[in-house]
């Protein structure tokens, strides 16, 4: 039985921590408590690495396992489960359901096409549009790839794909909402479910990174990296359609179809530019972003947009609850208890006796590249970010540029391959491009982003005050 595979693999993996922890005698700068939880948070990515088990039952039985053996208390594991970046991420996925139910994300990506459709690139910018449109509201790169993108790009596949003498459309349009769908999750805290977890992990080495700084650090070399990308994919798949005017005439057709805008579409509306406002503004006003999503959720419920019912019933919600919150608490007392700052001293102090203008961009292409071996932004992040910014900070670069660009890359780098984000297997589920070619396309675009995110991010820094 599935679940029962599941739950004998998970087990072994930590139990085999277990022998570990009894076996191995902990280092002297940290406590038996201390390296108890270190194994068991190891086991923990390991379980979630090399087992199918859901990453909520393994994060709950890890926490069980800490609480049992005493590497945390039971006030410790259920920390994370109250924390606001927590709460911004739930109420986040119950906004984000709207978005997608009451179709305005389908709207937007209508009329953007049906303005710009009159070629391929216009095309490619009105998808464009439409994912920066919604990213900032939807913590789910898997909820706008599937749920809003790729069933409109499944449409002008249908319609253009067939024809003989159109070649590669289907592999350009594909690749490009899947990249395009990586560079949003990179631009906005709220665009991707393990941001928030990137910004707890910050903080603990006491950087301080906000909605507002974080969207702003990111708006130049995210705006330049879109533009750019039709360009190096067009140049890559080399796509030809022989009459691309009439997406216009589909788009026009299909808003035809969808009526006129309704009133919970403008209640959406409305939402989502409060919640931008708000986000933007939280330190003038003093509202959290947390508070702020919740606030946007009350709206969207009050004005019968949604019901509590459906908020029950959004299981990603929940399920991002469990593992999140179980993520935050662990991540919280490794770091509390000296594990974080103990891994980070010891990677740090190879590249220190390295000289800096060659450690820094060692250690950023380093943890770029490193995405090859990991399936999981969440995963990516929880293990290889805080060693990664305590090495930067401590062979000189600013701590906040060290946080922000390493937040920006764990983003990116997931480019890379057809399983480094969570969205990235519906796109490649399409059949029309092979894992060589998308390994191939990835490679060249993740070159692209590391020049542009360090050139035209640091000059962007530099204006912006983020660089003295």
């Amino acid at each position: 039985m599935k679940i029962g595979r599941n739950f004998i693999g998970t087990a072994l993996i930590l139990s085999i921590c277990a022998m570990l922890v009894l076996l191995i005698q902990p280092p002297v700068s940290l406590s038996h408590h201390s390296w108890k939880l270190f194994v068991i948070f190891i086991g923990t990515v390991a379980a979630i690495i090399c087992t199918s088990a859901s990453m909520e039952l393994i994060v709950l039985m890890s926490l069980a396992i800490a609480v049992v053996t005493k590497a945390l208390t039971i006030n410790e594991a259920l920390s994370g489960f109250g924390a606001p970046i927590v709460m911004l991420v739930v109420f986040a996925f119950f906004i984000s359901k709207a978005v997608i139910s009451t179709s305005i994300g389908k709207r937007a990506a209508f009329f953007f096409i049906s303005k710009l459709g009159g070629s391929l690139t216009g095309i490619s910018y009105g998808l464009i549009l439409t994912e920066l449109f919604v990213a900032p509201v939807t913590p789910s790169a898997t909820a706008r790839g599937g749920g809003i993108v790729y069933p409109i790009v499944q449409a002008l596949i249908d319609k253009y794909g067939s024809d003989a003498n159109n070649r590669n459309v289907a592999k350009y349009l594909i690749q490009l909402c899947f990249h395009v769908n990586v560079i949003t999750s990179a631009m906005f805290i709220t665009a991707m479910a393990g941001n928030p977890l990137i910004v707890s992990l910050a903080g603990g080495i006491g950087v301080k990174i906000t909605w507002a700084s974080w969207t702003l650090a990111a708006f130049a070399p995210g705006m330049v990296s879109l533009l750019v990308l039709p360009i190096i994919l067009q140049f890559l798949v080399k796509p030809y359609v022989s009459d691309i005017k009439s997406a216009s005439t589909l788009a026009k057709e299909e808003l035809s179809k969808m009526g006129s805008i309704t009133i919970n579409e403008k209640i959406v509306m409305c939402t989502l530019v409060l919640l931008v406002v708000f986000w933007v503004l939280s330190d003038v006003i003093g509202i959290g972003h947390a508070t702020t999503a919740i606030i946007g959720f009350l709206i969207l419920v009050l004005s019968g947009v949604m019901s509590m019912e459906d908020a029950g019933s959004c299981s990603t919600a929940w399920r991002t609850f469990m593992w999140f919150g179980g993520f935050i608490a662990m991540s919280d007392a490794l770091s509390n208890k000296g594990v974080t700052p103990w891994i980070g001293g010891l990677f740090s102090d190879f590249f220190s006796s390295q000289q800096t203008h060659f450690a820094i961009p060692l250690l950023v292409l380093v943890f770029f590249y490193m995405h090859y071996f990991f399936a999981s932004i969440t995963v990516y992040s929880s293990i290889m970010y805080t060693i990664f910014a305590l090495a930067l900070i401590k062979v000189g670069m600013d701590p906040l540029i060290a946080c922000m660009i390493l937040s920006f890359f764990a983003n990116l780098s997931a480019c890379l391959t057809h399983y480094g984000i969570s969205s990235a297997p519906i796109f490649f589920s399409s059949g029309v491009v092979n894992a060589g070619q998308w390994w191939k396309n990835g490679f060249v675009i993740s070159i692209a982003h590391i020049l542009v995110w360090s050139s035209v991010g640091y000059i962007w820094w530099r204006a912006i005050g983020y660089i003295n």
